[in-house]
């Protein structure tokens, strides 16, 4: 059972602890396009206040869903981007079989305290894996996530998407996702939350850009695969990782 209070401890820290500011970055062609709301999910979508959102992308097609806060006097607020697990992948509609994301961050209680954005990513049916290269070698789907991510950013305007605080989380599948991203590109996430993932090898994350990571898991995360917990901690010991192993 994942816990979606990792959300909660990222945004509640809204100045970034170890990640840089994200850099001013130039206006580029757009990768990401309104979408019509898929007569499967109209209902669902209605309930979470969510629009839709596709890339233009052919060979590595997204779709994604966005929760838009209200305005609350500031200029920009920040933003939780989600990556669902295995079973979610693929049009938007099976997002819906894991609810708790959505009932949680865009309730009125949640967003009184911690007014963000939500943008919960579809990857095609077709990625069996998000991960893939080295850090700094991202593959090419790695590449278009990050800039459809970025570019629904930049489509927002009232309020604005701060970009110094895009949070990424991710489920499983997503936790793994989340790992590779946030490696690939450190400077672009305040903080980095897998949750119910296997653990990355040590030498994958970066010297240079340790980033600011929470790992969330329990036992049963891992025994199914031949991974005790305590092995999973010793994994994230590494001396230039800022990061936190939360045990549940």
């Amino acid at each position: 059972m994942w816990r979606l209070e990792a959300i909660l401890l990222c945004l509640s820290a809204f100045v970034p602890a170890f990640s840089a500011p994200a850099a001013q970055r130039d206006k580029a062609e757009r990768a990401a396009r309104p979408l019509a709301a898929p007569a499967e999910a109209r209902a669902e979508m209605a309930r979470y206040s969510l629009k839709a959102y596709e890339n233009v992308d052919e060979k590595n097609p997204l779709k994604a869903m966005l929760f838009t806060p209200k305005p609350v006097g500031m200029s920009a607020l920040p933003m939780v981007v989600y990556i669902p697990g295995n079973g979610e992948l693929g049009d938007v509609e099976r997002q819906f079989r894991q609810k708790a994301i959505f009932a949680r961050v865009t309730s009125s209680a949640f967003q009184e305290k911690y007014p963000c954005y939500l943008l919960a990513l579809s990857p095609p049916k077709t990625a069996t894996t998000i991960l893939g290269g080295m850090p700094g070698h991202p593959t090419a789907l790695q590449k278009a996530i990050r800039e459809f991510v970025l570019d629904v950013c930049r489509l927002q305007k009232r309020p604005r998407v701060d970009l110094s605080r895009l949070y990424l989380t991710g489920f499983s599948y997503g936790g793994i996702g989340a790992y590779a991203l946030g490696q690939h590109f450190p400077a672009d996430f305040a903080a980095v939350v897998p949750i119910a993932a296997l653990p990355p090898l040590p030498e994958y994350f970066s010297k240079e850009h340790p980033g600011n990571w929470w790992h969330f898991h329990n036992e049963g995360d891992y025994s199914r695969h031949g991974i005790a917990s305590a092995s999973y901690s010793a994994c994230m010991r590494v001396p230039h990782l800022a990061a936190r192993t939360l045990d549940d």
